[in-house]
């Protein structure tokens, strides 16, 4: 099988790595099998955030490198899992319903929930006044 982009990135700083760590002195470094950091590295497995984070951490990588394992292990990811066991009914009727539609939306419809997200992500938390009107945010 071939190696995802995470799994070439980990293969290059393995091997780099001083001294070279072989793929099961890495495994057993980070406490997972060498069976199971294989199947990370060829796609058969999802790496976790907090696989990523030990990985890097293991290997001693600077916040640009880990930050590029981190962008590579979401796109070599090809499922994406969501807790939604403290999340309201809405939250979760939004995780159902958003899954339902995904593969059906178009770029556009890409762009544009991205763009909102992203566009939130830089919006301060907006609070309810005592008349029920919202306030807060950038645009508050």
């Amino acid at each position: 099988m071939a190696l995802t982009p995470f799994g070439k990135e980990v293969r290059k700083l393995r091997i780099d790595h001083e001294p070279p760590m072989k793929l099961k002195d890495l495994a057993k470094a980070i406490g997972v099998s060498s069976a199971y950091l294989s199947c990370v590295e060829t796609g058969a497995k999802t790496p976790s955030p907090k696989l990523v984070d030990s990985v890097a951490e293991k290997l001693g990588v600077d916040q640009e490198t880990r930050r590029k394992l981190q962008r590579l292990a979401s796109e070599s990811s090809k499922v994406v899992q969501l807790d939604l066991s403290q999340g309201s009914v809405h939250v979760r009727d939004l995780a159902m319903s958003f899954a339902r539609r995904f593969a059906s939306l178009d770029e556009g419809q890409v762009n544009e929930l991205l763009r909102i997200i992203e566009r939130d992500d830089n919006i301060a938390p907006k609070k309810k006044t005592s008349g029920g009107k919202i306030r807060g945010g950038n645009n508050g």
